[in-house]
Order: C-alpha cells, then structure tokens, then sequence
C-alpha cells in the first residue's frame, strides 16, 4: 500500500540520519523514537522494541518513550 511505502521511505531517511556521528542525543533520540513508532505500525515489534530501547537510552526519562515500550 501507498502508506506503507512511505512509512518504509521514512524509516530509510531516519536510518540514514541516525548514522551521522554528529547527530545531537536529543535528535537521535527522537529519530530512534520515530523509527520505534514506524516499526511498531508496520508489525516488526523486535525492530521496533531495539529502536525505543535505544532512544530511552539516550533519554531515559522521557515518558512517551517509555509508554511505548511498556
């Protein structure tokens, strides 16, 4: 479907900004978070568990990350 190829567009240019090394925590957090959330909506939980781990770690006491992983 069209919303799934722009979902999977979207995680191609998050993936692609997460492998900059001068990304700021903040950012990458929130890029991992989103990443989470497009994982989770295209049913690759284990994908999607790895990417909100990541950002709650960068993040921890971010709430709606958090939420996300249960």
């Amino acid at each position: 479907s069209v919303a799934h190829g722009r979902r999977a567009d979207a995680l191609t240019q998050l993936t692609r900004l997460l492998a900059r090394p001068d990304l700021p925590a903040h950012t990458a957090a929130e890029a991992h978070h989103l990443a989470g959330e497009l994982c989770a909506d295209t049913e690759r939980y284990p994908l999607a568990r790895r990417q909100l781990r990541a950002a709650a770690a960068l993040e921890p006491g971010c709430a709606r990350t958090a939420y996300r992983l249960g």
